[in-house]
């Protein structure tokens, strides 16, 4: 049985993916992307709406690439939108 935040999380995950898909990237993009926000929520318990900035830095300083100056586009664009569901739901993960 799902929990509600389990739900919640589903459903920024399935809104994630049509926004991606009307931007247009290849399908090895979106696949990345969803992957990423999917490890994000695995991470965070399902609860990304509330994250702090020091949090994200945090988590992607843990999936940042081992080379020197190398950036993991996924990780980072998922932190972005992660940011920006926490402007936009702020509150709404709490249970």
């Amino acid at each position: 049985m799902k929990t509600s935040r389990t739900a919640h999380f589903d459903r920024q995950c399935q809104s994630h993916l049509k926004h991606l898909k009307l931007k247009g990237p290849q399908a090895k993009t979106i696949d990345a992307y969803a992957r990423a926000i999917r490890r994000m929520g695995t991470y965070f318990l399902h609860c990304i709406d509330d994250l702090s900035e020091a949090q994200l830095t945090d988590y992607s300083a843990i999936w940042s690439p081992p080379t020197p100056g190398a950036r993991s586009s996924s990780t980072f664009t998922a932190s972005s939108f992660t940011l920006s569901m926490c402007c936009a739901n702020r509150g709404s993960c709490r249970t």
